[in-house]
């Protein structure tokens, strides 16, 4: 999506790091995850609006050809 607010961006950038890591997630995909969460966040105007679930960031990233 298009980038229209980078609000939040990098407090959700941290937040889904340590989800993923909370998983058991390795830190480069912990990392990985993190970058598409925080990017998500971006797609929507405001700090939460682009907040979306840790499915809908995982479909999304296979969407996009980040993971199979």
């Amino acid at each position: 999506g298009k980038v229209v607010d980078t609000t939040g961006a990098g407090d959700i950038f941290g937040s889904g790091f340590l989800a993923a890591t909370a998983k058991g997630w390795a830190p480069e995909q912990a990392m990985e995850f993190a970058n598409a969460v925080g990017g998500l966040c971006c797609t929507q105007i405001g700090a939460t609006q682009g907040i979306v679930s840790f499915e809908k960031t995982l479909d999304k990233m296979r969407e996009l050809g980040f993971i199979q």
